[in-house]
């Protein structure tokens, strides 16, 4: 997860957010904090993350804490926080920075 609260290259805003026949697809992440070498990426959408038997997420570091604090405890709004996004048995793996406003 990053500190926006985006997962697997789909960032808050996304209109590919919203996608649930495809499967994957490009997408030009135009973000000020995106190195320029890693603006063009291929994603998976939403219908497969959400269909995966397992997903694993990790957030790290204290610029997580108040977007995982969102995903996890906040009202679920997958277009504000993409990290909402998932199958319903994923596994959150976090530090205790990430961690320090749950």
């Amino acid at each position: 997860m990053g500190p926006d609260g985006h997962t697997a290259s789909l960032f808050p805003g996304e209109p590919l957010i919203g996608d649930r026949t495809g499967i994957a697809s490009a997408v030009d992440v135009d973000k000020p904090y995106i190195d320029k070498v890693m603006r063009y990426r291929v994603t998976l959408l939403p219908g497969v993350l959400e269909c995966a038997r397992y997903t694993l997420c990790l957030a790290t570091g204290a610029d997580k804490a108040e977007s995982l604090q969102k995903v996890l405890k906040g009202p679920r709004a997958p277009m504000l926080f993409p990290s909402q996004i998932a199958s319903p048995d994923m596994a959150w793996y976090i530090d205790q920075k990430a961690a320090s406003l749950l």
